[in-house]
């Protein structure tokens, strides 16, 4: 008997129509279902309605980018995703995790199906995750939510920029895994500051889980500096946060997750100086990840080279869009040796490839790291015995062959030179990894993924 079921299309770019009897055949051949997930659907009016009133066994329900129709009630004339949440936990009492991602939900008008939401009772939902860049989540919203979702531990939501700075909202959490994603404004920016610096939030927060995208810093200090937060906190993420962040040293013993990724000019710096400020006093990190979304690739500074190799447990790392010196590699060859996943992407996070950096750094590395399973770097170029490919080696001579022809003739010779040389990044890395056979995965590519987004 089915206890889990999963509707995905073979092609998610085409939205496909969920059989309308579907629901219900479930429930009457596995009425124990407790796991419903439905991605990249268009459901009809009735398939909700179905799910609320034959899956009432289900405790775990996600919906990802579904197109979906209702009939609202009399006291609404559209559907939204506090009214989707009420009408579904006020039907299905055993629910434990609901997840709802970028839907669409539409209205239609049937005064005989309407959506009918039973008496609010305070329900037993442990989690609840809503994503949706077009419907963020306003301060009533999410009052409203908290009103009958007493018992909630996870809270995953994005919302507006109010949110950040709405003390009442923090003080009737009492959860212990907090991610909200927001898009504070410039014009905001300041208000959130003098709110925040007037209340700080979160003071009776005891959190594991931390997860804050476009946040005011200030917000992000308080939260964190919150003493049960500072011993507690496990995973740490940081998005989106302005260049101009300065975020103070704290002390934070129990982080084992760190996520820190900055945007604006300076995000390289800016990243870098977080990373440092939020974990030097963190002996127990295992997996650290920083990012800086900017124009161009910034230098990855030494500071952080320096951090990483004293951290003995590091599992894995990740770096995006920083450019890395051959001499910074040689400081990691004899650190962390506990990683397992190694990855620096980037437009081009080594300028080139040659001879002299495969024996000063990228063997030695490699040799030194036997718990390694995935390894992968950008690079601009490889210049390594026959494998020989990037910008010395393609631009004259592609010069040569397009001179004179139309533009679809040379469309065709770059691709054409594009796809050779994704050939040869992809021999180098399998000539690689036959020496180092203990890395499961192993990928040196070019820029822009080693021209990846090319289809045949």
């Amino acid at each position: 008997m089915l206890q889990c079921v999963q509707v995905i299309p073979v092609n998610p770019s085409t939205s496909m129509n969920l059989p309308e009897n579907l629901v219900a055949n479930l429930a009457s051949t596995s009425p124990s279902i407790s796991r419903f997930d439905l991605r990249y659907l268009s459901l009809a009016p009735n398939h909700v309605f179905d799910i609320a009133s034959h899956l009432t066994n289900l405790q775990h329900l996600r919906l990802q980018e579904c197109d979906a129709w209702f009939y609202p009630s009399e006291n609404a004339t559209t559907i939204s995703y506090v009214l989707l949440v009420k009408f579904l936990t006020s039907h299905l009492p055993s629910l434990q995790a609901l997840e709802l991602d970028q839907c669409t939900l539409n209205s239609m008008d049937d005064s005989n199906h309407a959506m009918v939401c039973r008496p609010t009772i305070v329900h037993g939902l442990k989690s609840l995750q809503i994503f949706d860049l077009k419907s963020q989540l306003s301060t009533a919203d999410i009052h409203e939510l908290l009103f009958f979702l007493e018992n909630l531990v996870s809270l995953r939501l994005d919302v507006i920029g109010d949110v950040f700075y709405d003390d009442v909202i923090f003080s009737r959490l009492r959860i212990s895994e907090l991610e909200l994603r927001g898009a504070v404004s410039k014009g905001e920016y300041n208000n959130v500051v003098a709110k925040i610096s007037q209340e700080p939030p979160g003071s009776l927060l005891k959190l594991d889980v931390l997860s804050l995208w476009s946040a005011p810093p200030l917000l992000v200090q308080a939260l964190i500096t919150s003493p049960l937060n500072m011993q507690n906190l496990k995973r740490l993420t940081i998005n989106y946060c302005f260049s101009d962040s300065n975020i103070d040293n704290i002390s934070l013993p129990s982080l084992e997750h760190l996520e820190v990724k900055a945007i604006g000019a300076f995000a390289h710096l800016t990243s870098a100086n977080a990373v440092i400020a939020l974990a030097s006093g963190s002996k127990k990190l295992k997996h650290l990840d920083i990012g800086a979304f900017r124009k161009d690739s910034g230098d990855l500074p030494m500071s952080i080279i320096q951090f990483v190799a004293k951290c003995v447990d590091l599992r894995s790392l990740k770096l995006t869009n920083f450019t890395v010196k051959a001499k910074s590699m040689q400081w990691l060859c004899n650190a962390c040796r506990a990683l397992t996943l190694f990855e620096i992407t980037g437009c081009q996070a080594f300028s080139f490839l040659n001879s002299k950096d495969e024996q000063m750094w990228l063997v030695p590395f490699l040799q030194s790291h036997r718990m390694m399973k995935s390894f992968k770097i950008n690079v601009g170029g490889i210049d390594i015995g026959q494998h020989r490919v990037g910008e010395p080696f393609v631009d004259a001579s592609l010069g040569l062959m397009v001179e004179g022809v139309g533009f679809q003739a040379r469309s065709a010779v770059v691709r054409e030179t594009r796809l050779a040389d994704m050939a040869v990044y992809k021999q180098y890395s399998s000539d690689l990894k036959k020496r180092f056979w203990w890395i499961e995965t192993l990928s040196i590519v070019g820029p822009l993924g080693g021209m990846s987004f090319i289809r045949e």
